[in-house]
């Protein structure tokens, strides 16, 4: 075989694998955003952090002879993308405890056709909370103010507000238990 045989053939071979990434990716991406986004609440963010995901799947990916199951190894990647994501962004506020946070990703990350249901039971258990334990946490989470920002607008003290955070991730956490159980999930 000459040697512009053997290149058009390891190319045919490398258009090949590329397009079966493409494919593999396109078919996962939905999943794999659903996960981060439920992580980061923020959708500029959940976007950076695909991207940054994507970007590193594909390098990996083509020193891999092969992946048994695409999307929870996407999944893998977006958690320490993630995670990456949190220690840069986080490192001075106050996050979600570590049990709290734990319960969510190890359960995105274990088993990912249950993430809808723990999504729906994190939506239930929130629309139990008192209006003032809700809004204060919507405002450190989705808006990512400070717990000095939450404080002040809601009414209290810092101090208190640093007490009440970890305490309503408790609750939720309990809550969230309490429900994947009911429904047979936990």
């Amino acid at each position: 075989m000459s040697e512009d045989n053997l290149q058009s053939s390891d190319k045919q071979g490398d258009d090949e694998r590329d397009d079966r990434f493409v494919r593999l990716l396109l078919a996962s991406e939905k999943h794999i955003y659903t996960f981060i986004l439920t992580l980061v609440h923020n959708r500029s963010d959940a976007d950076d952090i695909m991207q940054d995901t994507a970007s590193l799947m594909w390098r990996k990916y083509k020193e891999l002879d092969s992946v048994s199951n695409f999307a929870a190894w996407g999944v893998r990647i977006a958690h320490y993308k993630v995670l990456e994501f949190r220690k840069k962004r986080y490192k001075d506020r106050i996050q979600f405890n570590s049990g709290l946070f734990e319960e969510i990703l190890g359960g995105a990350v274990a088993v990912s056709d249950d993430l809808a249901p723990r999504l729906e039971a994190l939506q239930k258990c929130l629309t139990k909370l008192g209006k003032r334990d809700r809004k204060l946490v919507m405002m450190k989470h989705e808006q990512k103010a400070t717990t000095r920002t939450v404080a002040q607008r809601i009414g209290m003290s810092v101090e208190s507000a640093c007490k009440a955070i970890p305490r309503i991730h408790d609750m939720l956490l309990r809550c969230i238990r309490r429900q994947l159980k009911a429904s047979g999930l936990a």
